[in-house]
């Protein structure tokens, strides 16, 4: 028999033959049925569980981890009931039309399987209640035992969920992450109201739900946080290749950023959308972390070289740069930090720094006297003077009659002679 809830009706059947048999007029001694049925809980406790994992696994094959809306009253009370709603931002919708709805932050997977999670406890409460020769302590420490099996489960699909399994060996997305921390979120609140519930049912009012089992419900949450860094800094990475196939020593100039910098834009917004419901801490540290790894790889992008003098098979690097390169990959940052002003996070274009200060020094007659305490302290204080010898080596002079020449005057660039920057190059010290 694989169904718990049949198992419950032959218990009380069973049950109500010992009750009529030890009463007049049979009297009859009931002990070994008694022990059978105390006895029994373990089988039942199997099936339960291997009952409650099959619902599990449908719940998880059937969520499109996507935030969960709310369209009735109803359907919130139930959210709160489950304890769901903690950490959520207030619902202002009074759902008097059908077009009401408020978003929170899980998937309908949550209340699903907090909603197993409750019948759990109530048919093994129902269950153990029916020996009467089961102490309460013992009732107390099976009920519980059972559901934090029954949690340890989920965590051990959240885990499996976040490492890929059944997803043909891909990385899992970033707005799946986000969504299986904001699941594992609520999960470990809705452990609150479930402890109430076990208690109401069994007497025990604390630990019902382990400490160890919310942890890792909590760890997971951490992890799946941890995921969306990695995620987003791999593909970032994997979109800024891009930069090395650009020609940094060009004859036209352009008005729009590089192709890949209008891809890596794109990214952003879509991605930085799917941070709606990450916690404001977390959702800001990413954007943090993704601007400055932008404005870190670009720079290296810039001042990398073969070391030795000689390019190894799997090396890139940029081998020349003229004004007309500096002045296209201006395009480049301010489009990044047109995306970052858009983001309405406080110093989020600072991540730009470096690099609006290195392309500034680059186009402007600056670069000469930036040696200059009063100058470089008061505009370039970003500029690492290393950083600019690296680019400063690869810069070649527009030619004298050349037609790129003529467009780089008409505007507007500052044209930096060769010879200037070579005497510049000498006198740069060793940081």
């Amino acid at each position: 028999m694989k169904d718990p809830q049949q198992l419950l009706k032959v218990k009380r059947i069973v049950s109500d033959c010992i009750s009529c048999m030890e009463g007049e007029p049979y009297c009859l001694v009931s002990t070994n049925m008694k022990t059978l049925l105390q006895n029994s809980y373990e089988t039942f406790k199997a099936v339960t569980l291997n009952s409650v994992q099959q619902k599990f696994t449908e719940i998880f094959a059937a969520d499109h981890f996507q935030s969960m809306q709310v369209v009735s009253e109803s359907q919130k009370k139930q959210l709160e009931d489950f304890g769901l709603l903690k950490g959520e931002d207030p619902c202002t919708v009074s759902f008097s039309s059908p077009g009401d709805t408020y978003m929170v932050s899980f998937s309908d997977s949550v209340p699903r399987i907090t909603e197993e999670l409750h019948t759990l406890v109530e048919i093994c409460s129902s269950y153990i209640a029916e020996s009467a020769d089961v102490s309460s302590q013992g009732q107390q420490g099976a009920v519980c035992d059972t559901v934090n099996q029954a949690v340890e489960m989920i965590n051990s699909q959240m885990a499996a969920m976040l490492e890929g399994e059944g997803n043909d060996g891909r990385d899992i997305a970033i707005s799946q992450a986000c969504q299986i921390a904001a699941n594992c979120t609520a999960l470990a609140h809705g452990c609150d109201i479930l402890e109430k519930t076990i208690g109401h049912k069994t007497g025990q009012l604390r630990d019902a739900v382990s400490l160890k089992n919310r942890h890792k419900l909590e760890e997971r949450t951490d992890r799946a946080h941890g995921m969306v860094f990695e995620l987003v800094t791999n593909k970032i990475d994997e979109l800024l290749v891009s930069a090395y196939y650009v020609d940094w020593a060009p004859s036209e100039i352009e008005s729009v950023p590089h192709p890949f910098v209008e891809d890596l834009v794109s990214y952003l917004q879509v991605t930085f959308f799917s941070f709606s419901f990450l916690p404001g801490p977390v959702r800001q540290s990413v954007q943090f972390t993704s601007c400055a790894r932008i404005c870190s790889a670009l720079t290296e992008t810039l001042t990398s070289s073969a070391e030795g003098g000689e390019q190894s098979k799997d090396q890139q690097f940029v081998k020349k740069i003229n004004v007309i390169g500096f002045y296209n990959f201006q395009q480049d940052i301010n489009a990044l930090v047109h995306f970052a002003e858009s983001c309405d996070v406080e110093q989020l274009t600072e991540c730009f720094s470096p690099l609006i200060q290195l392309c500034k020094l680059l186009l402007s007659e600056d670069i000469e006297q930036i040696l200059e305490p009063e100058i470089r302290e008061s505009t370039y204080p970003l500029v690492d003077l290393n950083r600019l010898k690296s680019v400063l080596y690869k810069y070649k002079e527009l030619g004298g009659m050349s037609s790129a020449r003529k467009r780089a005057q008409n505007a507007g660039i500052v044209l930096i002679k060769k010879r200037n920057v070579d005497q510049l190059l000498k006198r740069l010290p060793e940081y």
